[in-house]
């Protein structure tokens, strides 16, 4: 029985002066062919402005 995909969110944060705070995630799968987890084809940006 081969087990199934498995499945991982990463979170990137980063600090810009301008736009402020902003987190990238992004969703990747794990497959036993490749051994590795390739990343999804999910991103979203989100900034947050410090001056709110």
């Amino acid at each position: 029985m081969k087990p199934s995909n498995m499945f991982g969110i990463h979170l990137i944060w980063g600090t810009d002066e301008k736009r402020g705070i902003h987190c990238i995630w992004g969703v990747s799968r794990y497959t036993e062919e490749s051994k590795i987890f390739k990343l999804g084809k999910i991103w979203s940006v989100i900034f947050v402005d410090p001056k709110k």
